[in-house]
């Protein structure tokens, strides 16, 4: 088990827990759901959250749900297309919550 990060732009969600290394669901096979697995054994939430709840992070996140679109085809599998700009915001939260991850603190602000 590794913390983890779980967005799902469907329903504007994001997880945060343990999830297992390997395997996951349909899902985040077909990247309807974007899991980012942290490299560290124990985690503080706190700077994630914080994160999460700031204005900057508030506008990727609009970003990513305006350049998103998931479609269930008839066999149960997802379809899923992004735009560049809904790419381009996925990835700068990734690349934040990922170093909340590592350093315990904001990369906004500093705070942990």
């Amino acid at each position: 088990m590794a913390p983890a990060m779980d967005l799902d732009p469907r329903s504007n969600t994001i997880t945060l827990d343990l999830r297992p290394r390997t395997g996951g669901s349909h899902e985040i096979a077909s990247g309807a759901v974007v899991r980012r697995l942290f490299d560290v054994t124990e985690i503080d939430w706190a700077p994630v959250v914080g994160w999460l709840e700031s204005p900057k992070a508030k506008v990727l996140l609009n970003a990513i749900n305006g350049g998103y679109q998931a479609e269930m085809l008839w066999s149960g599998d997802w379809h899923v297309t992004w735009t560049d700009s809904g790419a381009e915001a996925i990835q700068s939260v990734l690349d934040a919550v990922d170093a909340c991850a590592r350093t315990g603190t904001s990369p906004d602000t500093g705070a942990g």
